[in-house]
């Protein structure tokens, strides 16, 4: 099946694979690894297309208004202006770290965009598929969603995962996306919807299922940077069909 790797909704869904000869170096996903291909989504603001590598990021002081166009306003990984009041504080350091190439990804489909030969790619009879590197699909209009649904169900396996899942247009991504959850009260929110979540300690992963008088089951993630394997072999898989804490 052929794609466009720059796709133009309300936001940008760029699609990129290693079989289709992007760089993919994510140490935790270990992508080289899939026995199948893999492909991962990034979410970025229409601006890019023109921008490129003047996109703003954290080296130049834009990430603010990048993060505010395609990112959920309920990620405790947001800069501290944008981050909800109940992510604040010691417990909430650090922002995303999948920021570091905006600008490199904005120079990339700058000059795909611009090309109808570069901007395709290949989705082979067996895919796999990760939603979202950077950026939030909860971002997306009606039609970006529906693009990303069918990616997803097209796919032979998955990851994904949203801080988007309170939305109503997100809904009926429960049964494919985990909801990124940070604390117990969230767990016990996206419970209550009916999402299984990802983002728990395996403390408070532990609290939460007594809370829940044992009915939750849940998973602790094996793999971290240094592990052999990493996300793009794993069985557990964030999909969401299971709980699954952080592994540590």
């Amino acid at each position: 099946m052929q794609l466009k790797k720059v796709n133009v909704f309300n936001n940008v869904v760029y699609l990129k694979s290693l079989q289709s000869g992007d760089t993919l170096s994510n140490k935790k996903t270990k992508p080289w690894l899939s026995p199948i291909q893999y492909v991962e989504v990034i979410v970025l603001p229409t601006r890019a297309i023109d921008q490129g590598i003047e996109l703003p990021n954290s080296e130049n002081g834009g990430l603010t208004s990048v993060m505010s166009e395609v990112c959920s306003k309920e990620c405790r990984y947001l800069v501290n202006s944008l981050r909800p009041n109940r992510y604040k504080g010691k417990k909430f350091k650090g922002i995303c770290n999948q920021n570091r190439p905006l600008n490199f990804w904005g120079a990339q489909i700058k000059k795909i965009y611009a090309s109808e030969f570069l901007n395709q790619i290949i989705l082979h009879d067996q895919y796999q598929v990760r939603v979202s590197v950077f950026g939030d699909i909860g971002s997306l209009n009606e039609e970006g969603l529906n693009f990303v649904y069918d990616l997803i169900q097209n796919s032979n396996s998955h990851l994904a995962y949203s801080a988007d899942w309170r939305l109503d247009k997100m809904q009926r991504f429960k049964t494919l996306v985990n909801a990124s959850v940070f604390t117990i009260e969230d767990a016990l929110e996206a419970y209550s919807l009916g999402w299984k979540g990802y983002g728990l300690s395996r403390e408070d992963l532990l609290k939460f299922r007594l809370l829940t008088n044992g009915e939750v089951k849940a998973y602790t993630c094996p793999y971290t940077t240094k592990t052999l394997k990493g996300c793009s072999v794993c069985e557990l898989r964030c999909n969401g069909e299971k709980w699954i804490s952080l592994g540590k």
